[in-house]
């Protein structure tokens, strides 16, 4: 056979590997007995391609006491040791270089029993002549090394191997397949072993893990580390980067949407410490991680009503603040290396290896709040979602049901045009509120009414802005258009009155379009102010309706208090008129009788039409009413004198 990269394989079972009849039909059967056994202690992961096991007990018996994955793979070491870690001219001949390192493995198990088998790191020894003294001198450090058995430097001896190989994930379960020496090797216990070397070679900082990925450190590379390691992380920038994550790429909501109209702001806090600056919003989604307070599920469960919060308890475990922190310490590592030349390949490593870290960091979180237990209204959730974002969804639900149980209370949705549409039609008001179960929005209504009865009893004024606050917040959650309709309607119901710098509004003195400006312009909003309006008794209305009909000469039907004072404003303005003619007759000629009588009668008219507030209006015209029927008999005599 002549040899070349193209049938090494097939040259070593022949020249090295070729046995006698006896130990063929041996290993055969060996194979045939323990054929289960193997094929479970010797397999990769599903990411590793192309690594090739005994496919028979022919392919066992050719091969034995090597797997057949160690032909493709040692090739693949002795390509990226060439290219990283070879000390020049020797490995210049692959085929013949992996014949040696065959020969050489072989011969150590010469003595051995049937069902040995070559572990990958036995390869290691006869390549070592060929490894530059960077690299080697890690592993004879290592032999040194009082804190380090045998195992651990046969395994870092298989990670120096694989370092530079990229097809090859140095994944735990993959590690164990290199080390297993034996077909009786119990897999689970060469793996167990293997995790706690690793984490000894790791403190030795020999070995560093980048996910599930262990890889093999030169001195350089050792000395970054550890300089990388000496970065400070503060606890609030740990916690930072976390909310960062779950609050900016898996839960990106910053409101809650009950619905298209009504859209809830919440606060977003982990571990106690605000995302973004302090917030004040009426409710909150809560994240405890394992770094946050031990709660018991009693403290959780108060918490949330306390805090009328969504309560999101992460798992127990750690492993994604873990890479935040090294995630962060490589970053400030970075910013403090400069623009170093030599060190740019490192440099570039390490910034592939933060930016994975921060993949993994997403996916570990999404993963914590899928499994994460949920606490609300003072219970633990049972949530139907699966999906982080869609889980904190379904407890805000919850949650804004509780907290805003008021919002029910508006059963219509009234838009600008609803508002206008409350003043159109008559000029009368509304029935009084409570006389019908079919008006909309009628516990709203009277809610609105409680408010301002409460502030009229304190003698504090009531600001449409501050009935816009106070209806927005919890338990209700209004929509400003809500508590303007509602305003509206209170007004037009008679049951409230509004001023706007002192001036009293009224439908009779301002426009349907001045009314739909006050209430719903911001312009207006901390200015206007609405208080309940005192009705007048029905005896004030009996004496203003007296006076229009014995003074005026007019008839009123109606009993509304608006109406009336209109009327008996207009009337009185006509009756002015007259008196202000038969004053101009006084300056002509002086010496005409009853002039001090008609100046009175005119002034007690002008004092009433100064009146704004209906309330004060009434009171008045109830108060003078036998003053007013005076001036209109003794009137009345004069004005036929001036008219004749």
């Amino acid at each position: 056979l002549s040899l070349s990269a193209s049938n090494v394989d097939e040259v070593i079972r022949k020249r090295v590997l070729a046995k006698n009849e006896t130990a063929t039909q041996t290993l055969s059967l060996l194979y045939e007995q323990k054929e289960s056994i193997i094929k479970n202690l010797i397999t990769f992961t599903t990411d590793i391609a192309d690594k090739k096991l005994y496919t028979d007990k022919t392919d066992f018996a050719d091969c034995y006491p090597f797997i057949p994955y160690q032909f493709n793979l040692l090739g693949q070491v002795l390509t990226a040791v060439r290219t990283y870690g070879a000390s020049g001219k020797h490995l210049s001949d692959q085929s013949r270089s992996m014949l040696a390192l065959f020969q050489e493995s072989a011969i150590r198990l010469k003595d051995s029993q049937e069902g040995v088998l070559v572990p990958f790191s036995y390869f290691y020894d006869p390549l070592h002549k060929f490894i530059d003294h960077q690299h080697s001198q890690v592993i004879t450090d290592a032999e040194d090394n009082s804190r380090l058995d045998e195992f651990d430097v046969e395994l870092l001896k298989v990670l120096f191997m694989i370092k530079y190989v990229k097809e090859f994930k140095a994944k735990v379960d993959n590690l164990t397949t290199l080390m297993i020496s034996n077909i009786d090797d119990d897999r689970i216990e060469i793996r167990g072993r293997i995790e706690e070397s690793l984490k000894k070679l790791i403190r030795e900082t020999l070995v560093q893990k980048n996910g599930e990925i262990y890889s093999f450190l030169t001195n350089e590379e050792q000395e970054i580390n550890n300089a990388i390691n000496n970065e400070s992380v503060e606890m609030g920038e740990i916690i930072g980067e976390a909310s960062t994550v779950i609050f900016e790429d898996i839960f990106t909501d910053k409101k809650y949407r009950y619905s298209n109209r009504y859209l809830f702001p919440f606060n977003q806090k982990v571990d106690g410490r605000y995302f973004k600056g302090n917030q004040s919003n009426d409710i909150g989604v809560s994240i405890i991680t394992p770094y946050g307070e031990d709660y018991p599920d009693s403290a959780l469960c108060m918490l949330s009503v306390q805090e009328h919060s969504v309560i999101v308890k992460l798992p127990n475990d750690s492993t994604f603040l873990d890479e935040i922190t090294d995630s962060l310490k490589i970053y400030k590592f970075l910013n403090t290396l400069g623009a170093r030349g030599s060190f740019d390949s490192i440099r570039r490593a390490k910034e592939n290896e933060r930016l994975e870290k921060k993949d993994r960091i997403c996916i570990f979180i999404e993963d914590a709040l899928k499994h994460a237990d949920i606490y609300v209204n003072g219970d633990k959730a049972n949530i139907s979602a699966k999906e982080p974002a869609s889980r904190i969804n379904e407890a805000l639900g919850k949650l804004v049901a509780m907290q805003y149980n008021k919002l029910t209370y508006m059963e219509t949705a009234p838009e600008l045009s609803d508002i206008a549409a409350v003043f159109n039609g008559s000029d009368g008001q509304l029935s009084f509120l409570g006389t019908s179960d079919t008006t909309p929005n009628k516990l709203a209504l009277e809610e609105v009414i409680q408010v301002i009865g409460l502030n009229n009893a304190r003698h504090m004024k009531t600001s449409l802005k501050s009935l816009q606050d106070k209806f927005g917040a919890a338990p209700y959650g209004f929509d400003p258009k809500d508590v303007q309709w509602l305003v509206a309607m209170l007004f037009k119901m008679g049951r409230v009155s509004l001023t706007y710098n002192s001036q009293s509004l009224s439908m009779l003195s301002n426009t349907k379009e001045e009314l739909v400006r006050y209430l719903t312009k911001r312009e207006f909003v901390e200015k206007l102010l609405i208080s309940i309006r005192e009705r007048a008794t029905d005896g004030q209305i009996r004496s203003a309706k007296e006076v229009i009909k014995d003074y005026f000469g007019f008839s009123v039907s109606s009993d509304d208090d608006d109406m009336i004072m209109r009327t008996f404003k207009k009337k009185a303005q006509d009756k002015l008129e007259l008196f202000s003619e038969i004053m101009i007759e006084y300056r002509v000629n002086p010496k005409l009788p009853c002039k001090s009588l008609m100046e009175q009668a005119k002034k007690n008219l002008e004092e009433l039409l100064t009146i704004k507030e209906p309330a004060e209006f009434f009171k008045t015209v109830d108060k003078k009413r036998d003053d007013l029927l005076d001036d209109a008999d003794d009137t009345a005599p004069v004005l036929d004198f001036f008219n004749g």
